[in-house]
C-alpha cells in the first residue's frame, strides 16, 4: 500500500476517516459538520488536514480548531447576503464549480455571468480559492481561474457515478490551474484507482497521449498540489 496519500476533498461519514486511513491517506481535506469530532479522530490516526465546513460551523467552531478550516460555498444554494458576508470574511473558500451542466447552467441565468467570473468579482479566488470540479468550464472560464492559480480537486470515481464528464485536466494545467485528486462522497476510498480512472479518461481525451503518464497522474495524489 503506497503510503503518505494526500486526499484532496472527502465528504465526511460513517466510517470515512478510519477508510482514508486505512488506504494511506496522511493528509485529508474533509467535508464536515462535526468539526470537533473530525478533528480528534484525525489526530488520533496521526492524519493532518483541513476541514470545510459550512459558514455558520465555520463562524462557530473555526477559533477553536487546530486544523486549518476552509469554507464550503454553493454558489447555486446561498442567498446574496451571506455570499456578500462570506466575501468579507477572512475564510479561505472551497467552491463546488463547474461540475455539473445544469448547476453551471443555472449560475450562468441567475446572476448574468459566467461561474468563475462571479467568483472573481466576489473576490474568492483572491483567497487560495480551491474548486471541486471544473469540467463544464468553457476555456474563458479556464482563463480566468488560471490567472488566480486555482487549485481544482478531481473525484473521478464520484464524478463517474454522479454522470458528470470527466475534466480535461492537461487544459486545466496549460492555462495555469493546479490539479488535485479526491474522493468527495464516494463510498470506498481508494486513490489509487481514482488515479486510474483520470489517467484513462485523459488518455481518451489527447490525439497524443504521450504528453501525460500514469506516474505523473499519482503524484496528484502526494500532496504536491495541494
Amino acid at each position: 500500500m503506497q503510503q503518505n496519500k494526500t486526499n484532496a476533498f472527502c465528504c465526511d461519514g460513517d466510517g470515512v476517516i478510519e477508510k482514508n486511513f486505512q488506504n494511506g491517506v496522511k493528509y485529508l481535506r474533509l467535508k464536515t459538520s462535526c468539526p470537533k469530532k473530525a478533528e480528534e479522530k484525525m489526530k488520533k490516526f496521526g492524519m493532518e488536514g483541513k476541514l470545510v465546513l459550512s459558514f455558520a460551523d465555520w463562524k462557530r467552531f473555526s477559533k477553536d480548531l487546530s486544523f486549518e478550516t476552509e469554507v464550503f460555498v454553493d454558489l447555486n444554494q446561498m442567498d446574496a447576503k451571506t455570499l456578500e458576508e462570506i466575501s468579507l470574511s477572512k475564510a479561505n473558500i472551497v467552491l463546488p464549480l463547474f461540475d455539473n451542466l445544469v448547476r453551471t447552467g443555472e449560475i450562468n441565468s441567475n446572476y448574468g455571468i459566467s461561474p468563475a467570473k462571479l467568483a472573481e468579482d466576489m473576490g474568492f479566488l483572491d483567497r487560495h480559492a480551491t474548486i471541486i470540479g471544473g469540467a463544464y468550464a468553457d476555456k474563458d472560464d479556464l482563463e480566468i481561474l488560471g490567472l488566480y492559480g486555482t487549485k481544482v480537486v478531481i473525484c473521478p470515481r464520484a464524478n463517474a457515478k454522479k454522470g458528470n464528464l470527466m475534466p480535461n485536466i492537461v487544459l486545466m494545467q496549460k492555462h495555469g490551474l493546479v490539479v488535485s485528486v479526491g474522493s468527495d462522497d464516494y463510498d470506498e476510498i481508494d486513490l489509487n484507482r481514482e488515479c486510474e480512472m483520470l489517467y484513462l479518461s485523459t488518455l481518451s481525451m489527447l490525439e497524443n497521449p504521450n504528453i501525460v503518464s500514469f506516474e505523473k497522474i499519482k503524484k496528484y495524489i502526494t500532496g504536491e498540489n495541494l
